[in-house]
């Protein structure tokens, strides 16, 4: 009877402990929530998802710009060491 009652409390704790991970888990999801829904007010929750999935075109544009560098830094490398190589051609 008394390992009967102690597994029953352990289960109650156990269950308890779960409980308490869920609210806080809904907890952080409505603050996530409430943080992406920040100035939209006036939007129905449809159009909230739809925005949030939609592509952020400055993300696209910052690597955009970023893969463009690359490319003129190969280039600038590429120029400097062709560059090096006719002068010291040149000396010998």
């Amino acid at each position: 009877m008394e390992a009967t009652q102690k597994e029953l409390n352990e289960a109650k704790s156990q269950l308890n402990k779960n409980e308490s991970i869920i609210k806080k888990n809904e907890t952080d999801i409505a603050k996530l929530y409430d943080e992406l829904s920040k100035g939209v007010e006036h939007l129905t929750e449809e159009q909230i998802k739809s925005k949030n999935n939609s592509p952020d075109l400055n993300s696209w544009l910052n690597w955009g710009i970023i893969a463009v560098a690359v490319i003129v830094a190969i280039l600038i490398v590429k120029f400097i060491f062709s560059l090096f190589k006719k002068l010291t051609q040149g000396i010998e």
